[in-house]
Order: C-alpha cells, then sequence, then structure tokens
C-alpha cells in the first residue's frame, strides 16, 4: 500500500508540474507581447522630443528619431555649403572678375543635389588676327 500511495503522490506531482509549465508556457508569449509592447510605446526622442520615425533638419543634416535616438544623415535633397543648406535651382555664391562670372549653383541630378560651378565669359570674342595687326599698327604709327 505505501508503494501505491507513493505512485499515487508521483502522478499527483507530475500534473501539478505539467500543469504549471503548461501556464507559464502558455503565459510567456503574452508576457512577452506585454513588454515589447511597453519598449515599442517608450520609443520617444528626448531633447528635441520626438516620435519614432520622425525628422527635422538642422543645418545640412537630417535628424530622425529611430529607437528612442536622434541619428544623423546627410539630406540628398539639399546642397551644402559652408554647412548651410540650399535648395535645388539656387545660386550659393557668385563672383565676377572683369569679362569672368564664377557661379556655385545648387542642381539636382538623379534624385541628389549638388553643387555646381558655372563659369560664363562675357567679355566677347577675342580679336580676329587681321585686328590685332591694325591695333600694333596704330600703336606702331610714328606721328
Amino acid at each position: 500500500a505505501v508503494v501505491s500511495t507513493q505512485s499515487t503522490q508521483n502522478t499527483f506531482s507530475l500534473r501539478r508540474f505539467i500543469q504549471s509549465e503548461m501556464k507559464i508556457a502558455t503565459l510567456s508569449p503574452l508576457i512577452a507581447l506585454g513588454f515589447l509592447t511597453v519598449v515599442q510605446g517608450s520609443r520617444k526622442c528626448k531633447i528635441p522630443k520626438g516620435n519614432d520615425g520622425e525628422s527635422y533638419m538642422e543645418g545640412c543634416l537630417k535628424k530622425t528619431c529611430k529607437a528612442g535616438v536622434w541619428r544623423s544623415s546627410v539630406d540628398a535633397s539639399h546642397c551644402s555649403y559652408n554647412m548651410k543648406p540650399y535648395l535645388p535651382n539656387n545660386t550659393i555664391t557668385a563672383v565676377e572678375d572683369g569679362c569672368s562670372r564664377a557661379v556655385n549653383v545648387c542642381k539636382l541630378k538623379d534624385d541628389v543635389a549638388t553643387v555646381v560651378l558655372q563659369v560664363e565669359n562675357n567679355c566677347g570674342n577675342p580679336a580676329t588676327e587681321e585686328q590685332a595687326e591694325e591695333i600694333k599698327n596704330l600703336l606702331v604709327k610714328p606721328y
């Protein structure tokens, strides 16, 4: 009878163990799901405040909130010159020297903003050989 009682106790212990393991197995995914919800819900950036996926421009850098951290990247839709952003089709700098003019312009090429140097010659055509000879004769002509 002692063996029978111990066998019955072992059976009850085994059932309790299996039932408790099943409860843990059933509760584990629910606990994990609740934990993930809390973690995902707290993915807000601070200083400045922002939600996951939001972005803003700071000079030439695009700041994007990812997993609670502001991440910096270069914004390909703007040109950057001396740490200032410029939109496409805008003049960045222009310098004139006599007949020449040099202009830095922000241009869009293959969806990427790029600084392009444009040089303009406003002096007209150079003198022909005949015109140069006439000028030479005028300068050398005795009085």
